[in-house]
Formats: C-alpha cells, structure tokens, sequence
C-alpha cells in the first residue's frame, strides 16, 4: 500500500506506482518531452532543461518496468526502440514520428518540373527551430544556410535532415535515457534476441 492511503487494484501496486511515476515523467507539461496530437506519440523535447539524471530516470523507470513484468501505457515511435537495440535509423524511420516532414522531404525527393530545384522550394541546408520563442537557425553543414538546396544535392540534405530530427537534436536527452534504460535491461545476447517490435510490445 502506499503511505497514508490504500492501494487501488488496477493489476498491482507496482503497476500503480509505475504509472504514477510515468505519467507524471513523461508529460508534456514537465518539459522533457513532446506530445504529437497527429500521431499520438511522445518524443524526446530537444530544448528540454531538464539535465541528463533526468532522461536517465526515465530510461531507468522503463526498465525497471519491464525488468518486473509492468505492462507501461506509453507510447514512444519505433524508432525509439529501434536506436535502443543498437540499430541504424534513416528516412524512413521519419514516416513514424514526424509524418508531415516525411511528406514534405519525399515531395522534395519526387519533384520532377522543369524549374529548378531550389527556386520551387527555396531551401538550404539549415534548420529554422522555435526555441521558447525565439527563432533560431541550425546548420546541417558548415554554413549550410548559404548552401541552397539543388536537384542534384537534395538526396544528401534529406539525408541530414532526417538525422538531425532522429539523432542530432536530442542526442544528450536519448543517451541518457538509453543509459538508464541499460541499467536494468544490458545491451547484451538476450536484449539483441528482440526485434524493435518485440522490444516495444515487451514495454
């Protein structure tokens, strides 16, 4: 039971705690992550202030979870589980978490007209992110936001962009997370026995 009060049975004390302690982590309200109405999936906030010991604690509770058979009700992209089993991430995995910039990159990719490349979408290799308010630019390569984008160097920005939004960008908050969750489940023979569907269906 817990202090003070006694335990409702909703599969388990444990249970309970867990999602008390997941809701409360994983809330958009908190900060860490990033809730996505289209795709009702959560994902790490990249401009989060939160410090790493947080991610890692997050990281740490799911594992914990599955290390003690509760079943969590939270609802990350497969890449999440995909970069937690060690594996490679590309394009593709965009379709999943970030369906819109999927769209957008792969009109990009099929653009076929006469007119060239960079007059029809007026790109460079730059990112433009709100942080707080406040517009601010990233470069995918060296001072990318001069480098337009051309029918002939689209496929390598795509590239870029999709890694930006996967990796680049919460890099610090995933591995850190990716330690906690570690702390309980080991990269080891028997978590590489899962598929990231088996992994995410385990969770």
């Amino acid at each position: 039971e817990f202090i003070g009060e006694p335990a409702v049975d909703e599969g388990g004390v444990r249970k309970e705690y867990m999602m008390m302690l997941m809701e409360k982590l994983l809330s958009p309200d908190y900060g860490m992550f990033q809730y996505d109405a289209e795709t009702r999936y959560i994902w790490f906030n990249p401009h989060s202030f939160e410090s790493k010991i947080e991610f890692m604690l997050g990281g740490l509770l799911i594992g914990l979870a599955v290390y003690n058979g509760i079943i969590l009700e939270v609802h990350f992209p497969p890449i999440l589980y995909k970069r937690l089993l060690g594996m490679s991430v590309d394009v593709a995995d965009l379709r999943d978490a970030f369906p819109r910039v999927a769209q957008s990159l792969q009109q990009l990719l099929a653009y076929e007209g006469k007119e060239p490349v960079e007059d029809v979408f007026g790109l460079t290799f730059s990112i433009d992110y709100n942080y707080w308010g406040e517009i601010r630019t990233y470069d995918l390569v060296p001072n990318g936001r001069n480098i337009p984008v051309t029918r002939e160097n689209r496929q390598e920005f795509v590239r870029l962009y999709a890694r930006y939004l996967l990796v680049d960008s919460v890099r610090e908050q995933f591995d850190a997370f990716a330690a906690g969750f570690s702390m309980m489940l080991s990269r080891g023979v028997a978590l590489m026995l899962f598929s990231p569907e088996e992994l995410e269906i385990v969770v």
